[in-house]
């Protein structure tokens, strides 16, 4: 799928705005009514859910593709919707309500009400698989991204720099995120790049380096994010590898610190939290070379399922 930048403006007015770059540097923007109101969640969410699944057909999707904002308007277009895109608009819609209701609900609920109405719309469409890890992960940059959006001031967009998005953080939030960030760009292999984007600071490799990942976004490494009630250090090795994450704990385990992890997310609320040395080591171990190998052949063994 093309690069997409996902711009979100907070006007003067109280009313909010969406600009979609495409990497060709065109551009579509739309008004989406009050900030405070239904669509800035909406968009926030299909950039969570397109990003998390690696939809190439949802609403971002086409317009990385050359569609216009105004062209969902037109009359008749959802006849003209693939499967995946009536998917994402639905999985989207539900997840949105849930969360201007403060209604949650489980990944099992949550699938039933999609299929509901993807059943409805379009009988014979297929939902993609959403796994657990991966609802954690939407839910994450949602609850991460739509926070910074209401503390957002008038005028304002979401933060392009590592150094804005740490000074857009909490006061409690901002020194580990700073002092874990020094660690990560100190023990970063040559060739990769920071980036902010879906809520958190990351390390990829450039897509001029790399172009072939699953979401048309740098492949990422190493990731940062300041959330309500801890931090999150995402160390993409040690999901993909036993050795990396049997390291981690062992370094956890000897430095008599308690490991509080998911997949691949490390929480924490102060750098002391974290065995330093032993996580830059591990930040360090992997060339962007052998981070690429490794995902080449982690999606092969997918495409073989």
């Amino acid at each position: 799928m093309p690069s997409l930048l996902f711009r979100l403006k907070k006007r003067a007015d109280a009313a909010a705005q969406l600009t979609l770059v495409r990497e060709d540097g065109t551009h579509t923007t739309g008004p989406l009514g009050s900030a405070e109101g239904y669509f800035p969640v909406h968009d926030l969410t299909h950039y969570a859910i397109e990003q998390t699944l690696g939809l190439s057909e949802g609403f971002l999707g086409l317009v990385a593709s050359g569609w216009e904002i105004r062209d969902f308007e037109v009359k008749g277009t959802s006849r003209r919707l693939s499967p995946e895109t009536l998917f994402a608009e639905v999985a989207a819609g539900e997840l949105s309500r849930q969360i201007l209701t403060g209604d949650l609900s489980s990944l099992e609920d949550f699938r039933w009400a999609i299929d509901l109405t993807m059943q409805r719309q379009s009988p014979a469409a297929d939902r993609p698989t959403i796994t657990e890890p991966q609802f954690t992960v939407i839910h994450e940059l949602i609850s991460t991204e739509w926070r910074r959006w209401r503390e957002l001031l008038p005028n304002g967009t979401p933060a392009t720099t590592a150094e804005d998005y740490i000074a857009g953080l909490p006061a409690n939030r901002r020194a580990p995120i700073s002092e874990v960030r020094a660690l990560v760009k100190k023990n970063l292999p040559k060739g990769y790049a920071e980036f902010v984007t879906g809520g958190m600071i990351y390390y990829g490799i450039p897509l001029q380096r790399f172009p072939n990942t699953y979401n048309g976004h740098p492949l990422c490494y190493v990731a940062l994010a300041g959330q309500k009630n801890y931090c999150s250090l995402y160390l993409m090795s040690v999901y993909g590898s036993k050795k990396h994450e049997a390291a981690l704990r062992d370094a956890f385990k000897a430095a008599g610190k308690k490991l509080d992890m998911g997949k691949s997310c490390v929480h924490f609320k102060t750098s002391d939290d974290l065995p330093m040395e032993a996580v830059g080591r591990l930040i360090a171990s992997v060339s962007p070379d052998k981070w690429i190998e490794i995902y080449e052949s982690s999606r092969r063994k997918t495409s073989r399922r």
